[in-house]
Parts: C-alpha cells; sequence; structure tokens
C-alpha cells in the first residue's frame, strides 16, 4: 500500500485546483446533510491526513480525536492549529482506545487504503458505543473517473481499493442497516452534480464518491 509520508506535502494541492475545489464542495455538502442530526459528542476521525477534512468536522461541531498512519501527515495536520481536534499517530487496526469509547466515527476516503479492511473494521466496531454513528465517505470503484485514474501509476488512487455502493453497503451491515448516497459526477473536468440535477441511479454508476451512514445496533 502507499506510504503516505512520500505524498503529504503534496496532499491537499488538488484542493487548489479549480476541479478540486468543485469536488470538495459537493462532497462537503454530501457529508453535511448526513451529519445533520449525528450529537455533537467525542468523535473518531479515522485517516485525518493533512487535517482537511478534520477541519471541516470541527467547524460543524464535533470534537475529534483524529488519527492517522504517517507521522509527516499527524505534522501537517498539527500546524492547523484546530482547537477542539487532538491529533494522534495510530493504526486503525491497531487501535488502543477502550471499548465503545466513541459516539461517531469517521473516515473520508481512508479504508480504500488500508491493508487489511477486516481488521479496521472490527477495530471501529470496538470503539465505537452502542447507538453510535459511522460515517464513511469513499471512492466509488463504479465511477469512470475513478477508473481512469486506477490505470495511472503515478495517481494515488492507483494505491487503493475503492468500493462500490454494495460493497460500501455489505461492509456497514455489520453495525446496522446503512444509508448510501453517491455524488460527484465527473466529466470533462467539471462536476455535473454540481451544476445540474441528476437521478440517484447515474449518481451511483458515475459519481466518485459515495457517502454510507450507520447506527451501531449492538
Amino acid at each position: 500500500m502507499l506510504d503516505f509520508n512520500l505524498v503529504a506535502d503534496k496532499y491537499e494541492s488538488f484542493y487548489l485546483t479549480p476541479l478540486g475545489r468543485d469536488v470538495d464542495e459537493v462532497e462537503k455538502a454530501m457529508v453535511k446533510k448526513m451529519l445533520h442530526f449525528l450529537p455533537r459528542r467525542h468523535s473518531l476521525k479515522i485517516g485525518c491526513g493533512t487535517g482537511h477534512w478534520t477541519k471541516f468536522f470541527t467547524t460543524m461541531g464535533f470534537p475529534l480525536v483524529a488519527i492517522d498512519i504517517s507521522e509527516r501527515m499527524i505534522e501537517l495536520a498539527r500546524s492547523k492549529h484546530l482547537d477542539s481536534a487532538m491529533f494522534l499517530v495510530k493504526d486503525v487496526e491497531k487501535l488502543d482506545f477502550r471499548d465503545e469509547s466513541f459516539d461517531n466515527v469517521f473516515a473520508i476516503t481512508s479504508l480504500e487504503f488500508v491493508d487489511n479492511l477486516d481488521k479496521a473494521i472490527s477495530q471501529i466496531y470496538r470503539v465505537l458505543r452502542p447507538g453510535g454513528n459511522l460515517l464513511i465517505g469513499a471512492l466509488n470503484g463504479n465511477s469512470p473517473y475513478i477508473q481512469e485514474k486506477m490505470k495511472k501509476k503515478s495517481s494515488t488512487i492507483s494505491h487503493s481499493r475503492p468500493f462500490t455502493p454494495e460493497t460500501l453497503h455489505s461492509l456497514l451491515q455489520v453495525f446496522g442497516e446503512p444509508q448510501i448516497k453517491a455524488g460527484v459526477v465527473i466529466e470533462e473536468g467539471r462536476v455535473l452534480d454540481k451544476e445540474m440535477e441528476l437521478d440517484q441511479d447515474t449518481l451511483f454508476k458515475k459519481g466518485a464518491f459515495l457517502v454510507g451512514l450507520v447506527s451501531k445496533t449492538k
């Protein structure tokens, strides 16, 4: 899998491009809709990278423990000086938090890059309290844009294992009954669903980004 220490300093460069800004806007709008009913209590952010999404969650009122396996990513994240976030170098497959210690767990485009997804999910399940919420933002392997990126060895995405709506739904069912949404249809350098309304079938087939939300039933 990819060594994120090697890409940390360029990690946020995509968000500075016109396409990147539009992608970021649509992704965050999708996630924001899912967050509406979640309690603003003790939360864990997995794969925080340079803190780009951590800043979003703290702005939305969530106090966070944010973890990443990359020391350089954590160094850059700490430089953002986010008052409501504590950044720690940790591996999601080997969490040392107490059982049922978080009210929410967030993972945005991070679980696609773990070595052992089963171990990661087992650890997330253990640290999430009953009734707590897991929100995952993920790359959609159905997307032609993601498929094209997978072919390019120079792309960070080429080191990932994208989900599909079906595989993400199956992954989350161990917690309870999930909601799955899709969006960010990229064609010719444009995010189409930023400009127009698209039907859900098109979004599942072409959207580059999936959001899954589930509450842990027991």
